[in-house]
């Protein structure tokens, strides 16, 4: 799936138009981030949370979510996100078979515990150079999706208070634990 995927990303990133690019540029987002394309554009439709590319479907902007780094050569890519630079809170994946966007940021900064920034959209995550997370799939638990990082440090408030809230749905109540017998000490 891997190697259809890049491929599929690569020949979007080659549909950028310099008007696109200028677009994006003014948002904020350069195309190219270490010599190397963060996003393309394709003809989309919709089918629920997923996408699929068509010569009938509207233009949406790809960004392709790696694992192992950011070198395409030596990488692998999971899975590619679908999403109108104009309603940017509103996302599709290709295969639906990740939950959130920089897991190479999730990675270092488990590694180097070191907090993590978590962004609302694809977008902000653009805008920020693909550094940092943006968590994609909102049904899915954040403490897994964040395991071993301490500190979660949110785009803005709105966020914080959306992922404190998930996490709190995510927990289990802590049962109280005791003895319905007392040990005692032997006659």
């Amino acid at each position: 799936m891997s190697g259809r995927l890049l491929s599929e990303f690569l020949d979007a990133a080659e549909h950028v138009t310099p008007a696109v690019a200028k677009a994006m540029a003014s948002l904020g987002v350069a195309f190219i981030i270490d010599g190397l394309p963060r996003y393309g554009i394709t003809r989309i439709e919709c089918n629920g949370e997923l996408y699929e590319p068509s010569i009938d479907g509207g233009p949406a902007l790809i960004v392709a979510e790696l694992c192992g780094g950011t070198d395409y050569g030596k990488v692998a890519v999971e899975d590619l996100i679908a999403f109108l630079p104009n309603q940017p809170s509103k996302w599709f994946l290709r295969h639906g078979s990740i939950d959130v966007l920089g897991e190479t940021a999730i990675v270092k900064a488990q590694g180097l515990k070191t907090a993590l920034t978590v962004y609302r959209t694809p977008l902000a995550w653009l805008q920020a150079a693909s550094q940092g997370a943006c968590l994609l799939n909102w049904r899915a638990d954040p403490r897994y999706v964040f395991r071993g990082i301490a500190d979660l440090k949110c785009e803005d408030e709105t966020l914080a208070r959306r992922l404190t809230a998930r996490i709190a749905e995510c927990s289990l109540p802590v049962p109280r634990v005791s003895s319905v017998r007392r040990i005692g000490r032997a006659a």
